[in-house]
């Protein structure tokens, strides 16, 4: 008799021990990283572009269309576009899936003053007081010249970018900051974007 209550009671303790264990280790429910920024605000890590308004920190990139570097703010399996901020032009940086790996797509000029993207187009609305008066719908012409735009402080962008199912999505930009390095170059901005 002593064996069975034993092990019935040994039954019970490892139910309510892997049922604890289990409601304690949901990996659904874990809660965002969060990252700080120089100008005190705080932001997710998840820098995917939606109708809420996003904030992040690019830091200035050595080299044209690095993708690396730069923020990834769409991203399906065929097409992904990234923020990118070199010589202190802000960049809507377009690429592709090729061979399983991503690719720049775009063709440039010889001085890398502008780009020939497929995929993607943006303007500079000029100053703004904050993003919501970024308001221009551009369409994505094919094979159209888009140069590369100064990045400036309380400056407004407007994007147009397709998707990997040639659907159009409108981005709206602002740059809300801005550091500068020891030699007063352009070291990072700080932008805001949302689709629209």
């Amino acid at each position: 008799m002593n064996i069975k209550k034993y092990w019935m009671l040994l039954t019970i303790a490892l139910v309510a021990l892997c049922t604890f264990s289990c409601s304690k280790n949901d990996d659904d429910t874990e809660p965002e990283k969060k990252i700080e920024n120089q100008d005190d605000t705080t932001e997710t890590k998840d820098f995917t572009a939606t109708t809420a308004i996003k904030t992040a920190k690019i830091i200035r990139s050595e080299k044209y269309r690095d993708f690396e570097k730069a923020i990834t703010i769409y991203e399906d399996f065929y097409r992904k576009y990234c923020i990118g901020l070199c010589s202190g032009k802000i960049q809507l940086i377009p690429c592709v899936r090729m061979d399983g790996d991503w690719r720049v797509n775009c063709d440039y000029n010889y001085d890398l003053s502008y780009y020939r993207a497929t995929y993607s187009y943006y303007v500079d609305c000029g100053k703004c007081n904050s993003i919501s008066e970024v308001t221009s719908k551009i369409q994505v012409e094919s094979r159209s010249n888009t140069p590369y735009l100064t990045a400036e402080p309380n400056h407004g962008y407007a994007a147009a970018f397709l998707t990997g199912e040639n659907e159009a999505k409108y981005l709206r930009m602002y740059i809300s900051g801005y550091t500068l390095d020891d030699s007063g170059s352009l070291s990072s901005i700080t932008v805001q974007y949302q689709l629209y």
